[in-house]
């Protein structure tokens, strides 16, 4: 990578104050900024599982509609249900690679 130097003894600190006062809506952050990105977030994350959640109901309603003998269509419940597994791995994959972003940073030295 170019254009990156090494950590200046400070620089730490620097950022680490910055960030405080992007948080705390000091310095040069907008008032609200924080609080819109925060809903922002959690209004992707809600939208996201209940994605995921329908995805579920879809596969689980596809299942039972072929247990029960109301569909002939095996193929399309099968999609269904594939929809529905793979959907649910990549939410895990996610969640588990937050957690250890998390980690990671809760392991940092300051």
């Amino acid at each position: 990578m170019t254009g990156m130097g090494p950590i200046q003894p400070g620089s730490l600190a620097d950022l680490m104050g910055r960030a405080a006062e992007v948080r705390t809506g000091g310095a040069d952050a907008r008032p609200g900024e924080v609080q819109d990105a925060g809903s922002a977030f959690g209004s992707s994350l809600e939208r996201a599982l209940g994605a995921l959640n329908e995805s579920q109901l879809r596969g689980d309603a596809a299942a039972r509609d072929v247990a029960a003998g109301r569909t002939d269509d095996l193929a399309g419940a099968l999609v269904k249900i594939e929809e529905a597994e793979i959907t649910l791995q990549m939410a895990t994959s996610i969640r588990n690679k937050a957690i250890e972003a998390y980690q990671e940073i809760m392991r940092m030295q300051i």
